[in-house]
C-alpha cells in the first residue's frame, strides 16, 4: 500500500495480478486501446490474446503481444472492487497518455528484444519485438528480496516468486470457495481437456459468466483485505 500514491504503477502491477489470476507478463503487455473493453452491463474486462500490431514498418518494428499458449487467450473480468479502488481509473489514466499504450508503460518501458527469421529467398530478416514483462518482473524480483531481507516474508530457501505468488492466491482462494474445477482453469488461462471442455471453452469467451461463476464468489476475503488497506 506504500506504493498506491507514490508509485501506483508497483502498487497495481501486485494488486490487479492477484484479483485478475493473470500472469504479470499478460496484464503488462495489453494494448489499452483494444484489450481494456466494457460490457454491455457495466463492468469492465480485459482481453488477453496474442496479436501482430505494425507500428512503424519503415523502421522494422514491430509491437507485438506474445501469450504462453492458446489456451491462455481469455477474457478477465475486473473485479468490482479492483474497479471501485481505482484500476479501472489508472487503466484509462494510462490509456489517454497517448495510442497503444500499456498499463505500466509510464514505469516501465519495454526491453526491445530482436526476432531472427530467413526469408524464402534465404536472406536473413531480422524484426523486433517489446517485452513489456520483463522490466517489471526485475522489479518484483527486487521487491521480494527487499521483503525476505527486512523479515516482512518468510521464505529462507527462496522459494516464492513476487508475481507468482499473486497467481497462486487467486488459485488457492478460487479452491478454498469451492469454485469449480472448469472455472478455475478458464480464469487463469491453463489448458483443460476435462469432461466439461466445452464449457470451459465457452467460458473463457465469456467475461460475465466468469465474474458471476467465479470472480464474486470466489474472491471475497480478497476484496475484504482490500477495503481494509
Amino acid at each position: 500500500s506504500r506504493f498506491r500514491a507514490k508509485c501506483p504503477e508497483k502498487y497495481w502491477a501486485t494488486v490487479a495480478t492477484a484479483f485478475l489470476g493473470c500472469r504479470v507478463t499478460e496484464l503488462a503487455q495489453i494494448n489499452l486501446d483494444q484489450d481494456l473493453i466494457q460490457h454491455e452491463i457495466g463492468f469492465w474486462y480485459i482481453r488477453i490474446a496474442e496479436t501482430s500490431e505494425a507500428e512503424d514498418r519503415s523502421a522494422e518494428r514491430v509491437t507485438r503481444q506474445s501469450i504462453k499458449n492458446l489456451a491462455s487467450w481469455r477474457l478477465l473480468p475486473i473485479h468490482p472492487t479492483l474497479d471501485r479502488h481505482g484500476f479501472v481509473e489508472f487503466l484509462l489514466v494510462q490509456q489517454a497518455k497517448g495510442r497503444n499504450r500499456r498499463p505500466f508503460e509510464s514505469k516501465w518501458k519495454p526491453v526491445v528484444l530482436e526476432d531472427k527469421s530467413t526469408s524464402e529467398n534465404g536472406a536473413e530478416k531480422v524484426d523486433t519485438h517489446h517485452h513489456w514483462g520483463r522490466p517489471v518482473i526485475m522489479w518484483g524480483s527486487q521487491e521480494m528480496a527487499r521483503l525476505r531481507k527486512s523479515g516482512a516474508v518468510d521464505d529462507p530457501e527462496s522459494k516464492l516468486a513476487y508475481f507468482h505468488s499473486m497467481r497462486h492466491t487467486f488459485s488457492g482462494l478460487m479452491v478454498d470457495a469451492k469454485i469449480p474445477f472448469d472455472v478455475r482453469e478458464a480464469a487463469v488461462g491453463h489448458k483443460y481437456g476435462g469432461p466439461e471442455a466445452e464449457r470451459y471453452a465457452k467460458l473463457k469467451e465469456n467475461p460475465l459468466a466468469l465474474l458471476e461463476q467465479g470472480f464474486l464468489p470466489g474472491l471475497t476475503k480478497l476484496g475484504a483485505l482490500l477495503d481494509e488497506m
